[in-house]
């Protein structure tokens, strides 16, 4: 016969079964298509999707904010179609020459009104571009993919990087860098991987946060050295298109379960007390 320690035992190992790592169905958001807009052909502009539940809100940012071409500030979203396509970044140096173009601006970015491939993707060349995608949940983010560039080729490389907020309050990258006193992981954000060459990758995808962070932001930059990574990757030549992001949500217990448990605790409480009255 099994002993009271046993029993309990039992009880608390089925316990702990139920509530250890909460549910997580995988959602994918595809951001070539099905998207609400606001703020028009507008700097700062923004676009939002809800699959299965959850909205993520996407916003582009650039370094165009100072003269050193370091500070963040708005910059347009553009929402590409077809299996090429997907989110890309137009920033507000932006010019549609690629050569003799004007002091301070970007050569060859174009412009909202007459957008320039390859820097109408999310690129590196001369401005650093980035995502900022806002979820309606906590989500923990384990896959990413382009549509563009389809594979990597001479001058067109496509390395990310993605961070994870991990703050209590809101982020708000105005004014923020990559690096330095202002630099994003001194105001909460953490970098969750650098991810090369993501074109040459099968069907355009990677695997990402291995780690299994989950956070309501996420930042998807082209590469920049700022927060280290390999020596010999190339910089200013990355581009990408952002097409899907992949990814689970945590979920509470369900109340069938909750009530399992409560029925399980009364049977232990019910087993003590008859032990104990025989034990008299």
């Amino acid at each position: 016969m099994r002993t009271k320690q046993q029993f309990l035992l039992l009880v608390l190992g089925f316990s702990v079964s139920l509530f250890s790592a909460p549910a997580s169905a995988v959602i994918q958001w595809t951001l070539n298509t099905g998207l609400t807009c606001s703020g028009g052909a507008n700097f700062g502009n923004s676009c939002q999707k809800t699959t299965d539940g959850v909205q993520v809100n996407a916003r582009a940012y650039s370094t165009t904010l100072n003269t050193a071409n370091t500070a963040l500030e708005t910059a347009y979203l553009g929402v590409y179609g077809g299996s090429g396509g997907g989110l890309g970044v137009t920033n507000r140096d932006g010019a549609v020459a690629t050569s003799n173009c004007g002091t301070g601006k970007d050569c060859g970015e174009g412009t909202i009104a007459n957008t320039t491939p390859p820097e109408h993707a999310l690129d590196t060349n001369g401005r650093t571009d980035s995502i900022l995608f806002t979820f309606s949940s906590l989500i923990k983010l384990t896959a990413l993919s382009i549509g563009y560039p389809g594979s990597n080729s001479s001058g067109i490389d496509s390395d990310l990087t993605i961070l994870a907020y991990t703050s209590a309050d809101v982020p708000n990258l105005n004014g923020d860098t990559y690096q330095g006193a202002s630099g994003l992981t001194t105001q909460g954000w953490k970098l969750v991987g650098q991810y090369s060459n993501v074109a040459d990758a099968p069907n355009n995808t990677v695997t990402v946060n291995s780690a299994g962070l989950y956070s309501q932001y996420w930042l998807v930059a082209g590469y920049t050295p700022s927060f280290g990574g390999p020596g010999n990757w190339s910089i200013g030549d990355d581009y990408a298109k952002i097409l899907t992001l992949s990814g689970g949500k945590t979920t509470n217990v369900s109340e069938p379960n909750t009530l399992l448990l409560i029925g399980v605790g009364a049977i232990a409480g019910i087993w003590g007390r008859r032990r104990r009255q025989v034990a008299r």
